[in-house]
């Protein structure tokens, strides 16, 4: 039988209109905000809303501390009333709705804004949680409160910035001058890859001062033989490999080591 849920003071004014009501049957796929034992179908008004449901869920959990919930009727959130959702949908006032419920989450919170003079294209992050520093055993890669943010723009520059958003180190336009770059990312905490419309893939030494107040970046190596612009690309430091995508519709292998990369073809080289 189904059990009536109403809000408090409301149940027996006879100044208040009569509301429709609805049958919900509320379910979660976490565990530890199940309820204790399955409650069936509740009649509810049609005119409650999120925080009036929420309310509900938290009365029926017994809840010390009250939990905000969200609510998906059919995989969408329910963002007005119950009413106005069952009107919208052509749904019956008769029907047993199945709603989920799960915890709500709060909006990211605005930290802070990087400027650039172009399109930002890519970014990565150095820190003690991010694939180098799993890779590498190094203190640089792993100091909390030393992380490092890169970013690459059609302005054909890398920076990397800490997170007081000051630039450390910006790249200087290679001899190929300033052609857009498409992809970005730190191969370690020491070496950076970079690659755009130029049909180069570029790795970059990056050095900072003991400090960490500034850093500069220095061309390593170029790489060559895609024909089109190379617009991703994906780092395994371990093996010191680079898969590079590009335009010309091939995927490159690619050494980050000096010492196993060929001389280029003649062919290859950008004019």
């Amino acid at each position: 039988m189904a059990s009536t849920a109403s809000p408090s003071g409301l149940e027996n004014d006879a100044t208040f209109a009569p509301t429709s009501q609805v049958k919900l049957q509320l379910t979660t796929r976490h565990a530890d905000i199940s309820f204790p034992e399955n409650t069936g179908p509740i009649l509810v008004n049609t005119n409650l809303r999120r925080y009036a449901l929420s309310t509900l869920v938290n009365t029926l959990l017994q809840s010390v501390k009250p939990i905000p919930f969200e609510f998906l009727i059919n995989g969408t959130f329910l963002r007005t009333s119950i009413d106005e959702y069952l009107t919208a949908n052509g749904i019956s006032s008769e029907t047993t709705l199945t709603v989920e419920y799960v915890r709500a989450i709060l909006p990211p919170v605005y930290l802070a804004s990087l400027e650039h003079d172009d399109w930002v294209s890519a970014v990565d992050v150095l820190s003690g949680t991010s694939a180098v520093a799993t890779w590498e055993d190094s203190a640089a890669a792993r100091r909390p409160g030393h992380e490092r943010m890169l970013s690459a723009g059609y302005d054909g520059l890398l920076r990397v910035w800490n997170m007081s958003s000051e630039v450390l180190a910006t790249s200087s336009p290679t001899s190929q001058g300033q052609k857009a770059l498409k992809a970005a990312m730190f191969i370690s905490s020491s070496h950076i890859v970079a690659s755009g419309t130029d049909r180069t893939i570029r790795i970059w030494k990056y050095d900072e001062d003991a400090e960490g107040f500034s850093g500069t970046l220095t061309p390593q190596l170029e790489l060559y033989g895609h024909k089109g612009s190379v617009d991703s690309l994906a780092v395994h430091q371990p093996s010191s490999k680079i898969l590079s995508a590009s335009t010309d519709h091939k995927l490159g292998i690619w050494s980050a080591k000096k010492s196993d990369a060929p001389a280029a073809p003649a062919a290859l080289l950008p004019t």
